[in-house]
């Protein structure tokens, strides 16, 4: 029992936060970054082993004056976590969202890689990767079908992940390829002060290149 204990530990120290899509989570909105964390994204605490999300829902909009449909959505996300050593933590996995909307679909997939090492009692550091595959029916940068609704800004697609609706920020990053790296100072009696620096360079895969030059906001963001 003590050994699980000891190794569960491990993982939430050398893991940074991740949400139901095993997506690092990053204050990627530089006017509100407590918004990413309240409502944008929903954290998911790993575990040793396969790590598995499942989900579905089913939304339709009705109204006058509105466009009228029905749809289904349904989300999978897989993460297996190991310890290399009693420094270094890998954990890998991927995930899946598909939205069924008038008889389209719209569909974001991606691969995740984390890896976590702990140098000593203060100091740490993290690296992850995410390469991610959408449906070329989607336009995250203008208003159109959300992956939760038919809606407008961080709700569904909206303006995101370009910009959000209340704020400035990519707050979908599933359907983002990311790269990115931080490292910690821990000090205190419990450890219970901490100062990070991360990096992350974000890159919208190419989706309707003929609509707009989404690369313009290709370019690395340092927090």
């Amino acid at each position: 029992m003590s050994e699980a204990r000891e190794e569960q530990r491990q993982i939430d120290n050398n893991l940074p936060m991740v949400d139901e899509y095993g997506q690092v989570i990053t204050p990627d909105n530089y006017e509100y970054p407590y918004w990413n964390y309240s409502w944008a994204a929903v954290p998911w605490r790993l575990h040793r082993g396969l790590n598995v999300n499942l989900g579905a829902s089913v939304f339709a909009n009705l109204g006058k004056g509105r466009h009228h449909g029905a749809g289904f959505t349904q989300d999978v996300s897989l993460m297996y976590v190991t310890n290399l050593s009693k420094k270094a933590t890998l954990a890998l996995g991927g995930y899946l969202t598909n939205t069924t909307y008038c008889g389209n679909n719209y569909t974001v997939a991606g691969v995740n890689a984390l890896f976590g090492y702990q140098f000593d009692e203060h100091w740490s550091a993290y690296a992850f990767v995410q390469k991610a595959f959408t449906s070329n029916n989607c336009t995250p940068w203008a208003m159109g079908y959300g992956t939760f609704n038919y809606g407008f800004g961080g709700w569904g697609m909206g303006f995101s992940p370009m910009y959000n609706a209340w704020g400035i920020g990519m707050v979908n990053p599933r359907y983002m390829d990311r790269i990115g790296a931080g490292v910690t100072y821990q000090w205190g009696e419990h450890n219970q002060n901490a100062v990070s620096v991360s990096f992350e360079y974000d890159h919208l895969p190419n989706q309707q290149g003929n609509f707009y030059d989404f690369n313009r906001y290709s370019y690395p963001v340092g927090y």
